[in-house]
């Protein structure tokens, strides 16, 4: 399974796009974000997840690359859905 999620980070998190199966924890993650209360912006965040037909214990770690605040990539096993 793969997919993107695309989210508008304002005062509050608002999804853009996204799979429904991908969109709880993209907004999980935005969620922990925090900000200095003198910052008034707004930005979109696209995060590409990519679960890869393997073991959980197959020995390789799952990974994430972060190019905050615009990016976000998550490769790991998948879960067999």
């Amino acid at each position: 399974m793969q997919g993107t999620v695309i989210i508008a980070v304002t005062t509050l998190a608002e999804v853009q796009f996204g799979d429904p199966v991908l969109i709880e924890e993209a907004l999980a993650n935005v969620r922990t974000w925090r900000f200095s209360l003198d910052v008034n912006t707004s930005f979109s965040v696209e995060y590409e997840f990519r679960f890869e037909k393997r073991p959980m214990n197959a020995g390789k770690n799952p990974a994430l690359e972060m190019r905050l605040p615009f990016y976000v990539e998550v490769i790991g096993p998948s879960n067999d859905w």
